[in-house]
């Protein structure tokens, strides 16, 4: 490392410096979602270890989804900032929550909505950059005009396309559970330049030419060089430099992170070689100080240790720029692998011609004979070689490409070959086993290996037909319900705010009243005469919107929606929908929408649902630790409430996201758990038999009539797991419910409604309202 200069800022002192840009098919993409920088402070319950760089890069070329980028840089971040220890610790588990992330989304995906991806990212902290990779990654290091690049050397920076042997060596993101990412430290000084890339800008450009975009700059930026060196081709570079610095010199030596299981003990490295002089270049003026400037010193850095890639031989560029290359037009390198192989081939064996002729033939021209009589045209030898070389070329690389050909077909063969008898394996041993646990676990193994198969080769014929009976085995292990016909009944304008966002729909006779929570509208649409179907109306469906004024009252954050019916001391049924604020607004079709106050409103902190019962209403605050109990007087809720909750039972209600009621009371947490209360004291509902834990429920719905021992069923929407779970009434597991595989129509799960006499669900996912019939239990 270089000493520093005493003037000099320290890195500690000086705040980077962030900018990015992206191009796809010639146009530049605002806010590209796969490019991300989470400041420290960002995340709930982080660490004080710095901001977090990360690109995100597709290994098939086709661009990852949103959604997708949103879940890798959710879990990696997460994870990065709320890990104990050291910062490499860290960054290897957040990188390792990262793939485990996509692992599990490709292991619930169909083959063609699997993603694989490379991610690199970078952590900035006070005077050092640690950076960790996995599958296709890119980065470069450049120190006063001298770059290096990370990794040296990488499957996914060749040009033709990793065969399966290669990625089970190097395995990008979401391919398989067990992965080692590669890490790195460097020591930063002021300015440094870090660059995060996307492979394509291996391809297009040289080292030395990216050392010169970031080093010699005007007027105009780093960023504003590098994307007139890559000219409108695809490429997307996250930038990170440290204001600062002095003129070109030798480039900082990284330390790599050894993370990998122990190895044999490594060989003592050679001694690093000494420096050459420098050789000044034929007709080159000296400079002042005696050097040349067409010719600066090579650096050569020390060998690798046993388990580290080599570093790459880097050149100083010299003090001036280079010219650049004219650019390739875009979407030049996307001829396929046959493509590829052809112009290797060709391009080899006319370097090996050039070569050839060039010791045969004489360096000049031989002096002219004496003219003679002329006589019938003859051909020299030299001419019937060249004659020759040429006939033969194209039948040299027709050749080529055929065994190439044959050979890639040959291996693949052998590949499918190999996963397809590991999986069989598996699954035979799977039905062989009598646990049920055994079971599952034999067949997510079998799914596994089927998994890693179609992740190279997609829609393999004999791995698809084996995963689909693989499927249908876990399926009835699972007790899994396949839905497969669904209509669509709606559109809603608005989208849901986060991926937490819950729904509520409550049907009473032909009138179904569905509130967004995420956007604060409540709608109210028209079922026909026979249930499975809406009207048409001319009407517009909104009936309350966040923001706006109703009865005098403004309607700030609706919490949830119910149907208030006659019993008790209230003689009316109505609809009503809960305000935070403190007010309850009550709609008749013949009446309208009044708004009326609910008693000690001021009391609650953050209410998430509220429900229902012998015309009392119930509000539920996990804030508070309370769940309030409120009777009618003259059909309006002014009378204080009492606790339903009774004060032995000392009941946490953390985490509570939603509740249902017939009688009982049934409280559904963020964590998958649901607690029942008869009376304000907890009854048992055990959740036996649930195959898989619950992951990021949101709504909990209750069936059958309005009475603590009716029959009736328990189904909570498992929005995590894109599923719908039902339980008995005592808490043991019956079935659930998904879609076929690959199908959309319970991604984003945010809500449902059970009709069990005409065995019809109404689900709302994202923003569009479905129903379906499902197959009723044996004897119900």
């Amino acid at each position: 490392m270089m000493p520093k200069t005493p003037s000099r800022k320290s890195p500690k002192e000086i705040e980077p410096l962030y900018d990015q840009f992206s191009i796809r098919e010639g146009l530049w993409q605002q806010e590209p979602p796969h490019l991300r920088i989470v400041r420290e402070g960002a995340i709930k319950g982080e660490r004080d270890r710095g901001d977090v760089c990360i690109l995100i890069e597709p290994s098939r070329g086709r661009p990852v989804e949103r959604d997708v980028c949103d879940g890798l840089v959710r879990a990696l971040a997460e994870t990065y900032y709320q890990t104990p220890g050291s910062i490499t610790r860290a960054l290897r588990e957040a990188l390792l929550a990262a793939n485990a992330w996509l692992f599990e989304e490709n292991l619930r995906a169909d083959s063609l909505h699997r993603t694989l991806a490379g991610l690199g990212c970078a952590v900035i902290d006070e005077g050092e950059a640690y950076l960790g990779q996995l599958g296709p990654a890119l980065a470069y290091f450049i120190r006063k005009g001298v770059a290096q690049r990370f990794p040296a050397d990488s499957i996914w920076l060749r040009p033709q396309a990793p065969s399966l042997a290669e990625m089970n060596r190097e395995p990008p993101l979401g391919l398989r559970r067990e992965v080692e990412p590669t890490l790195y430290r460097l020591d930063i000084e002021p300015g440094d330049t870090l660059l995060l890339a996307s492979t394509d800008l291996h391809h297009l450009t040289r080292v030395e030419e990216i050392a010169d975009a970031v080093t010699y700059i005007g007027k105009e930026s780093a960023r504003d060089n590098l994307e007139a060196l890559v000219n409108g081709r695809n490429a997307s570079v996250l930038i990170i430099q440290w204001p600062g610095g002095a003129a070109a010199g030798p480039a900082a030596r990284p330390v790599r992170l050894q993370t990998t299981r122990p190895t044999a003990a490594p060989e003592t490295p050679k001694p690093e070689p000494p420096p050459r002089s420098p050789r000044p270049a034929e007709g080159a003026a000296p400079t002042p100080s005696g050097e040349t400037p067409a010719q600066a010193e090579r650096i050569y850095l020390p060998p690798p240790t046993a388990g580290e890639p080599a570093a790459e031989e880097i050149v100083p560029p010299s003090p001036k720029a280079r010219p650049r290359p004219a650019a390739a037009p875009p979407g030049g390198r996307s001829g396929g692998r046959l493509r590829e192989t052809l112009s290797e081939g060709a391009e080899r064996v006319r370097r090996e011609t050039e070569e050839v002729l060039l010791r045969v033939l004489p360096s000049e021209p031989p002096e002219r004979p004496p003219e003679r009589p002329a006589r019938g045209e003859e051909v020299s030898l030299g001419g019937k070689a060249l004659v020759g070389i040429a006939l033969i070329l194209p039948l040299l690389v027709l050749f080529l490409v055929v065994m190439t050909r044959v050979q890639y077909d040959r291996i693949n063969r052998e590949q499918i070959m190999a996963v397809r008898q590991k999986a069989e394996a598996r699954c035979d041993a799977a039905l062989k086993a009598q646990d049920t646990s055994l079971v599952r676990q034999g067949l997510s193994d079998c799914l596994e290996a089927i998994e890693e198969g179609l992740a190279v080769i997609p829609d393999e014929p004999s791995l698809v037909d084996l995963r689909n009976r693989a499927l249908h085995r876990l399926d009835v292990v699972d007790r899994v319900e396949r839905l497969y016909y669904f209509t669509r009944l709606t559109v809603l304008e608005d989208e849901p705010t986060s991926p937490s966002d819950s729904s509520r729909i409550v049907i009473v006779g032909k009138d179904l009243l569905l509130l967004n929570r995420g956007s604060g509208r409540l709608y109210r649409f028209f079922l026909n005469d026979v249930g499975d179907a809406l009207q048409s109306v001319a009407s517009n469906p909104l009936l309350l919107r966040k923001g706006e004024t109703y009865d005098g009252t403004l309607a700030n954050d609706l919490v949830d929606v119910g149907w208030l019916a006659q019993g008790g001391d209230r003689t009316v049924g109505v609809f009503a929908a809960l305000d935070r604020a403190g007010s309850l607004f009550t709609y008749d079709p013949a009446l309208g929408i009044r708004a009326v106050p609910v008693a000690n409103s001021d009391l609650w902190l953050k209410p998430v649902a509220m429900g229902a019962y012998l015309g009392n209403l119930y509000v539920l605050d996990p804030l508070l630790g309370r769940i309030f109990k409120y009777m009618p007087s003259n059909n309006i809720y002014t009378t204080p409430p009492v606790d339903y909750l009774k004060p032995n039972q000392d009941v946490d209600l953390t985490g509570a996201v939603d509740m249902a009621i017939d009688g009982n009371v049934y409280i559904l947490y963020a964590d998958g758990r649901v607690r029942k209360f008869f009376n304000g004291e907890e009854k048992p509902f055990s959740m036996l038999g649930l195959p898989s834990p619950m992951r990021g429920p949101t709504s909990i719905f209750v069936s059958g009539r309005p009475e603590p021992e009716a029959e009736g069923y328990v189904y909570v929407v498992d929005a995590g797991n894109e599923r719908i779970v039902e339980f008995d009434k005592q808490g043991i597991f019956l079935r659930q419910f998904r879609t076929k595989v690959g199908e959309p129509y319970f991604q984003k799960l945010r809500g449902i409604y059970v009709n069990e006499e005409d065995a019809r669900l109404f689900v709302l996912s994202g923003n569009t309202l479905w129903i379906t019939n499902f197959p009723r239990l044996q004897g119900r």
